[in-house]
This record gives structure tokens, C-alpha cells and sequence, in this order.
């Protein structure tokens, strides 16, 4: 929820990436989608660019070919 104070925000903002790292990191593609507005778009320069789903798909592949 957006506030008149910016740095309102920064607690929840923070707390969204460290569960992102988090569902990655346990590999859990359920769980990192439930993370994303619907319309959400990856943007990782020339590596990615697209939606989440795609994104997601992308990490599914190379967890698969990874140990």
C-alpha cells in the first residue's frame, strides 16, 4: 500500500525479493508464481525479457539440467 512517506514501503518491497530468492532457491515454481501480479514482466537485458510465466518456465529448464 503506497504512503505519503517512500521509505514506507521499503519493509514490504524487501520482504518480496527475499521470499522470491527463497522459493527459487527451493525450487518451488508454485510458489514463486504466487509472487507476481498477473501482467508482471522479467526483464533481465539481453538474458530475458518477458513475462513471468515464461520467466519461470526458463528457471524450470535449467533446474532440470542441474543438480
Amino acid at each position: 500500500m503506497a504512503t505519503e512517506d517512500p521509505t514506507a514501503d521499503k519493509p514490504a518491497l524487501l520482504d518480496l525479493i527475499l521470499r522470491g530468492y527463497r522459493e527459487i532457491d527451493r525450487r518451488d515454481p508454485d510458489l514463486l508464481r504466487s509472487l507476481y501480479h498477473p501482467d508482471a514482466i522479467e526483464d533481465h537485458g539481453a538474458m530475458f525479457c518477458g513475462g513471468f510465466k515464461e520467466f519461470i518456465a526458463q528457471i524450470g529448464f535449467i533446474w532440470s539440467r542441474t543438480p
